[in-house]
């Protein structure tokens, strides 16, 4: 018969505090574009760029996962004001 190997005790810690949604002051900041102009849009655009026809098979796969993982991002975000506006860079720096 087997005994269990004894658990190292668990620690307890404090919930981290909550963050506040960002606003169109702290978006401005962070894109670099006039707050007003982040608070008069609509919707929020989120620019990816990814080499989705390079002509390495591996990169265009890695590409499409970073695509797929952007796009499931925006759906878990529940926010019915994000576009996600993805971009080819193709295979070299002239195509992009």
């Amino acid at each position: 018969m087997m005994m269990d190997e004894p658990r190292a005790p668990q620690q307890k810690t404090e919930p981290l505090p909550p963050v506040a949604p960002p606003t169109a002051v702290t978006l401005g900041k962070e894109t670099g574009a006039p707050a007003a102009a982040v608070a008069n849009s609509k919707d929020v655009k989120v620019a990816i760029l990814l080499p989705l026809n390079h002509k390495d098979k591996q990169i265009r796969s890695a590409a499409k996962s970073l695509l797929d993982a952007a796009q499931m991002a925006v759906f878990d975000s529940n926010s019915k004001n994000l576009v996600l506006m993805p971009g080819d860079t193709g295979s070299t720096p002239e195509e992009a």
